[in-house]
């Protein structure tokens, strides 16, 4: 637990640590605790090193966190996840300046953290994939 933080505000961390780690950002909250999945592990292990790899490039890129971005499209990332751009920036020039994947990692997991986590996440985690230029516009159905 933080210094600082109180005991519900910890609750609500470890829930949403939890729900990250589930996901492709298992990658990103692993290399922010210093741990490298395995270079010699067998072709059916998901925690392979070069799975960690691709997995921090897309999970940075979709968080607008890449050089590769324009600082427009990063901003745009932000509004869409509810991150102000100025924290955003922020993380930004820290993750472009790491080299090691505890670096990287631990930026990810900074702003998985300024993230809102409830029922839009889902669409604003797609709609930002989107902006980044990942992957198409998501479509929403909505049965009302």
């Amino acid at each position: 637990m933080r210094v600082g933080v109180s005991g519900e505000e910890a609750d609500e961390e470890a829930v949403g640590k939890l729900a990250w780690s589930r996901t492709i950002y298992a990658a990103a909250l692993d290399a922010a605790l210093g741990l490298s999945w395995s270079r010699e592990s067998p072709a059916d292990d998901p925690r392979r090193r070069r799975t960690q790899r691709r997995y921090l490039t897309l999970t940075a890129a979709l968080l607008g966190l890449t050089a590769s971005l324009d600082e427009a499209v990063s901003q745009r990332i932000a509004e869409c996840l509810g991150i102000a751009y100025v924290l955003l920036s922020d993380q930004r020039n820290v993750y472009q300046s790491a080299s090691t994947y505890h670096g990287k990692g631990a930026v990810i997991l900074s702003v998985l953290e300024l993230i809102l986590i409830d029922n839009t996440l889902e669409y604003r985690l797609l709609k930002a994939g989107f902006i980044a230029g990942l992957w198409g516009l998501p479509k929403r159905w909505d049965p009302g």
